[in-house]
């Protein structure tokens, strides 16, 4: 009887473990899916890079909090606690993923749309999305921070900035 109550116990523990995993993936691909919807809507046309690239990290100021242009205090880069979120992140010990958005894509795209790995708080209630939407004929783009903060288990935007413009 004993071995069968610590084979429940692990079999429930197994499950709950994995679907801590999973919610994670979950939370990637609804923010994933968000900007790529949403980019949609605007009417621009791309196809989206099957994997992330931490190289966009680069063009964002993490150690200056994420400041923008704009110091409108009601911008998310401009709240303290997104500054100190921000400023907090390393992104040495953040790794590329792949991802499972396959749907958003369009064939001969003239735009590839790359994300850099989402960044969660700890608490998991706020996330950081950068994005690069590079020109595929010209070379051209852009670099992107979207700020993501969970209201109700959803992943709401709050704002975006641009962060570099390259021709």
């Amino acid at each position: 009887m004993l071995k069968i109550k610590i084979l429940v116990a692990l079999i429930i523990l197994t499950a709950n473990n994995g679907n801590c995993q999973n919610k994670a993936y979950d939370d990637k691909t609804e923010i994933h899916k968000s900007v790529a919807k949403i980019l949609r809507k605007e009417g621009t046309k791309f196809s989206v890079l099957g994997t992330t690239k931490k190289n966009i990290f680069s063009n964002f100021a993490f150690s200056e909090g994420g400041g923008g242009l704009d110091t409108s205090p009601n911008r998310p880069w401009n709240k303290k606690e997104w500054i100190g979120f921000v400023k907090s992140i390393d992104t040495s010990a953040i790794t590329n993923y792949s991802l499972n958005i396959h749907k958003t894509s369009q064939k001969h795209a003239e735009n590839e749309l790359i994300f850099a790995p989402i960044i969660f708080s700890k608490e998991n209630d706020k996330a950081l999305c950068i994005w690069e939407l590079h020109s595929v004929s010209s070379g051209s783009g852009q670099v992107a921070a979207w700020y993501y903060e969970k209201e109700k288990e959803k992943w709401i935007l709050k704002g975006s900035q641009i962060v570099s413009i390259s021709d």
